[in-house]
C-alpha cells in the first residue's frame, strides 16, 4: 500500500510538472525575444516544482541579455555561483530540503546586492517560509511570466540604487569578499573575547571555591576551640 501511494504521488507530481511546463512554454511561444535591459545572471533553484522551474528558465532564456541556470540542490548551485556572480536567485516553490536555503547565503557572499525572490503561491505555507528564511520578495507563479520579468526589473533597479556609483561586478565581488573577511575577523575577535571571559570566569570560580573551603576550615577550627574540643 505504501509503495502504491508513493507511486501515485510521483505520478501526480509528474503530471503537475508537465502542466506547469506546458503553461510556461505556451507563454514563451507567444512572446517575441525580449531584452531585460542589463546583462544579468539568474539562478533558479527548486526541489519540488521542476516543470514550473524549467518553464521559467526557458522563458527567461528567450531574452537577449539574461543567462538562466536551473539547479535542484545547493551543491549544484555552489558550482554555478563559483563560476559567476548571481544577480537573481529565484526559489520556485518552498524547498523540501532545508539545506538548499543555504544557497541564499552563498549568493549573497559574492553579490550582496543580489535579489532573492520566492516564485510560488501566496498561501500560508509560502508566507511562513518567506518569514522564516527572511525572503522579502514574493511573486505568485500563476501570474503571467511577462509580469514577473517586470517585477524583476523593479527589484533590480532597487538593488542597483543601493550600490556605490560606477561599481563594476568585479568590484562588487571584491567588496563582498572583503565584507566576509571582515565578518570572519569579527567572529574570531568575539571568539577570543569569549575565551578570555570564560577563563576569567573559571579562575573566579576556582578562587571562590578556595576561599569558601578556607573559610569553612577556619570556621571549623574556631568552632572547636570555642567548644574546647580542639587540642594542639
Amino acid at each position: 500500500m505504501l509503495a502504491t501511494t508513493a507511486e501515485a504521488e510521483i505520478c501526480i507530481n509528474d503530471m503537475l510538472d508537465t502542466l506547469d511546463y506546458a503553461k510556461a512554454k505556451k507563454q514563451k511561444e507567444s512572446t517575441q525575444k525580449f531584452s531585460f535591459g542589463s546583462e544579468i545572471n539568474v539562478l533558479i533553484i527548486t526541489d519540488r516544482k521542476l516543470g514550473c522551474a524549467k518553464g521559467l528558465q526557458d522563458y527567461l532564456q528567450n531574452s537577449t541579455d539574461i543567462t538562466a541556470d536551473l539547479v535542484t540542490g545547493s551543491d549544484e548551485a555552489q558550482t554555478i555561483i563559483d563560476q559567476k556572480p548571481i544577480d537573481f536567485l529565484i526559489i520556485v516553490g518552498y524547498l523540501k530540503d532545508r539545506f538548499n536555503y543555504d544557497t541564499m547565503e552563498a549568493v549573497k557572499k559574492i553579490n550582496r546586492f543580489a535579489s532573492i525572490i520566492m516564485y510560488g503561491s501566496t498561501d500560508s505555507c509560502i508566507i511562513n517560509e518567506c518569514f522564516r528564511f527572511k525572503i522579502t520578495e514574493n511573486f505568485h507563479r500563476e501570474k503571467p511570466i511577462a509580469e514577473f520579468v517586470d517585477y524583476m526589473r523593479k527589484c533590480y533597479a532597487k538593488e542597483v540604487a543601493k550600490q556605490p556609483q560606477n561599481t563594476t561586478r568585479e568590484q562588487l565581488r571584491l567588496i563582498a569578499i572583503q565584507d566576509e573577511i571582515n565578518a570572519a575577523q569579527l567572529r574570531e575577535q568575539e571568539k577570543l573575547k569569549q575565551g578570555k571571559r570564560q577563563r576569567f570566569k573559571d579562575l573566579f570560580v576556582k578562587i571562590a571555591a578556595t576561599v569558601g573551603v578556607t573559610f569553612m576550615f577556619v570556621a571549623a577550627v574556631f568552632f572547636h576551640i570555642y567548644k574546647g574540643t580542639f587540642f594542639w
